[in-house]
């Protein structure tokens, strides 16, 4: 109970100590009553002195710093002799300083550590043995903080043992084993031994003696013992030196080998070997004969070469065995220079000539159609009521039906709107063509025209089309070319770029050359072009080149080429009695019976040569001879294709002052043909004429007028240019410029 009195009275107190507190902090409760300030702490030489004083009626206290304070400049120090800890011989001492107003102190700067004082001399406390080396010692006088500090070295490294030599090996010459040494020193390894291993020692031999000597077939032995007591009592090896010396045979003989059959034949050796009378066998193969000479039994002749027999000296299995050969080829007949006629030409067939081998024992003769006297060419009489006429000539029976193509008949409606470029007959149909343009007919009188070809030619005119093998072949410009089996569908054969020079060929070989003419004969087709270029095929579709050269007129070319032309053009080509003959500007000429090799027609020879402006503009064949055309009313003959007869041309193109064998005056001649017995010709001005021997010609007149014809004339084309002509179906039909076209009808044989 006293204790709970206590706690309260207590707490009243506070109470009322807290409630003067607060009523002295409130001026308008209480104003303190402070009493003399009291130094709490004393003036330093670091800080002021601080004093304090406490109300008299509360608890509350005040505190304040006297003294100016820039009268306080810190402690006063000075060094003071004494250390804060002294130096020793491993580390550093520190020194003291003190302040001289108060007892403040402090450490002051470093005192060096003294170092070790040694004795001088190092005294050796352990010797160097085999293995360990010596130790010297010496201590520091100073009573340093490491009491009795020693330290130690070594001068002398360890001695190393020193051995007696290697003994006491346990190998043997085939076993290997071991050996030992000991050190000689009084060592710290008291009595120390080494051992190692030993390779065995080996053999000690004799010398090698010989024990066996070589023979044909055994090699020798030499032999030799070792010489130690070793583990291997009486070890003996041996050796060969000398490798068996083989037989030494007789050569082989008795064979039994006949000249055709192989046998066998043995040898012996000869030495006394290990084989008594040692004999080989082996096959030998057929001698084969020994001949003797060839002899000379028959001798060459013109149509048989010559023979030289030899005969088997050996008594072989063919007994007289004889072989033949021959050394000389036949000689071929050695014709007299000579031709002599043997019989007469005909109307229709040149003189037969006729020459002898000059070989001794030949009667072989040899007979050809004369180049110089050909067929004579009918000659007939006047044509009778009934349309025939009969060959006066003596020996000929021949007689001629239809009428002579002097008069023609004009087409009407021929379905071609631009000027024809020719025409052409095969498979029953006549073709002809204007530009990229076809069309066709089976009479030449009603055409139907076939679907532009503008898609494979394009711009580039058709320039000439033949029919072979069951096909037509088209060709123009530009290298183009196109076939058709119908001559209404047709199929392209591409054309390549470049003319002299050919950077693609394409598929007709003539790059971007136009092409000229075509034809067919021979099994093969033929065409020709610009840049004395060539190429055969035997479909039509697929093509062979025959290159062209450099150079143009009629004279010597750069480069003639394989076709012989240079770069002349080629206008048209014929094939006829096996040869084929192309003709071409500058009045150049060429044959061939292959259409591959080309022999040139020389200047003596080719009519059309007087003047290189005489382009010679085509050729047919017919009545056993060629007729070529071209410029000026020219044209020629030949039999064979080589040797040339001009028809002398005349004077005057649209007024014929003088008409000349050939009736053309100075006209170009553009087209011929040959049907029914006859040659037709067409050329410029509308004008024609026909020949039955390509010799002798009648004209066929043409008119006046080419849009707008005055007069048609007997050919009907006026005064327009006729570009072509052909035979067929008994009729001929011409077309021509304006476009026109005209035909003729005669009566078949």
């Amino acid at each position: 109970m006293k204790n709970k009195m206590k706690a309260i009275i207590g707490i009243a107190g506070v109470i009322a100590i807290i409630g003067l507190a607060i009523a002295c902090n409130n001026e308008t409760v209480h104003s303190c009553s402070f009493g003399e300030w009291e130094t709490k702490t004393s003036a330093t030489c670091v800080a002021k002195e601080t004093q304090e004083r406490t109300c008299s009626s509360c608890v509350k206290t005040e505190t304040r710093e006297i003294g100016e304070f820039d009268l306080i400049n810190g402690h006063d120090m000075e060094v003071s002799g004494e250390v804060t800890k002294a130096a020793t011989c491993t580390e550093d001492g520190i020194g003291k300083k003190e302040c001289s107003i108060c007892d403040y102190t402090e450490p002051y700067g470093v005192l060096e550590k003294l170092g070790h004082s040694f004795i001088d001399n190092w005294s050796e406390t352990r010797p160097a043995t085999c293995t360990v080396e010596n130790q010297e010692t010496r201590t520091c006088t100073l009573d340093c903080g490491e009491t009795g500090h020693t330290e130690t070295r070594s001068t002398i490294a360890a001695l190393g043992h020193t051995f007696t030599v290697w003994g006491n090996s346990t190998a043997t010459c085939t076993v290997a084993g071991t050996e030992t040494r000991t050190c000689t020193l009084a060592c710290d390894l008291t009595g120390h031994t080494e051992t190692r291993n030993v390779s065995a020692l080996g053999h000690s031999f004799t010398t090698w003696g010989e024990t066996r000597p070589a023979t044909c077939t055994v090699e020798n032995q030499e032999t030799r013992t070792c010489t130690v007591d070793c583990g291997e009592t009486g070890h003996t090896e041996t050796q060969s030196t000398i490798a068996a010396l083989g037989h030494d045979f007789t050569v082989w003989g008795n064979s039994t080998a006949t000249c055709t059959t192989a046998g066998t034949e043995t040898r012996t050796c000869t030495l006394a070997c290990d084989l008594t009378g040692y004999t080989e066998t082996r096959p030998a193969e057929a001698l084969g004969h020994s001949f003797t000479d060839w002899n000379e039994t028959r001798a060459a002749t013109c149509t048989v070469e010559n023979q030289q027999t030899r005969t088997c000296t050996r008594t072989c299995g063919l007994d007289g065995h004889t072989e033949t050969r021959s050394t000389v080829e036949e000689l071929g007949h050695d014709w007299i220079n000579n031709w002599t006629k043997k019989t007469d030409r005909t109307c229709t067939a040149a003189q037969i000539d006729e020459r002898e081998c000059n070989r001794a024992g030949c009667t072989e003769k040899q007979e050809r159609d004369s180049p110089t006297v050909g067929a004579l060419g009918h000659t007939f009489n006047n044509w009778g009521l009934t349309l025939t006429r009969e060959c006066t000539r003596d020996n000929c029976n021949h007689t001629q039906t239809g009428a002579p193509p002097t008069t023609w008949t004009a087409v009407t409606q021929n379905a071609l709107i631009q000027n024809i470029g020719g025409i052409t007959y095969g498979n029953n149909r006549f073709i002809a063509f204007s530009g990229a343009n076809m069309a066709w007919s089976q009479n030449g009188e009603t055409w139907t025209a076939v679907n532009s070809l503008f898609n494979i030619f394009g711009f580039d005119n058709i320039q000439g089309i033949t029919y072979g093998n069951d096909r037509f072949v088209a060709v123009g410009g530009s290298g183009i070319m196109a076939w058709s089996t119908n001559g209404t569908t047709w199929t392209a054969v591409t054309a390549g770029t470049g003319t002299i020079d050919i950077t693609d060929p394409g598929n007709s070989t003539f790059g971007a050359n136009s092409i000229r003419g075509i034809t067919y004969g021979n099994d093969r087709f033929v065409a020709v072009g610009q840049q004395g270029r060539m190429a055969w095929s035997t479909n039509g579709e697929t093509w062979t080149a025959v290159t062209g050269g450099t150079g143009t007129g009629s004279g010597n070319l750069a480069d003639p080429g394989n076709s012989t032309f240079g770069a002349n053009q080629i206008n048209g080509i014929a094939f006829g009695n096996g040869t084929f003959v192309a003709v071409g500007n500058s009045g150049r000429m060429a044959w061939s019976t292959d259409g591959v090799t080309w022999t040139a027609v020389t200047a003596a020879d080719n009519t059309f040569n007087v003047l290189n402006s005489n382009a010679i503009r085509g050729i047919t064949y017919g009545n056993g001879r060629f007729v070529a055309i071209g410029q000026h009313g020219r044209m020629a003959w030949s039999t064979n294709g080589t040797t040339w007869t001009a028809v002398t041309p005349g004077t005057g193109t649209a007024t014929i002052t003088d008409p000349g064998n050939s009736t053309f005056g100075q006209n170009g001649i553009n087209g011929i043909t040959y049907g029914n017995g006859r040659f037709v010709a067409a050329g410029d001005n509308g004008r024609m004429a026909w020949s039955e021997d390509g010799e002798n010609w009648t004209a066929v007149t043409g008119g006046t007028g080419t849009t707008t014809i005055t007069d048609p004339g007997n050919s009907t084309f006026g005064a327009n240019y006729i570009s072509g002509i052909t035979y067929g179906n008994g009729r001929f039909v011409a077309v021509g410029f304006g476009p026109r076209m005209a035909w003729h009808e005669v009566m078949p044989e």
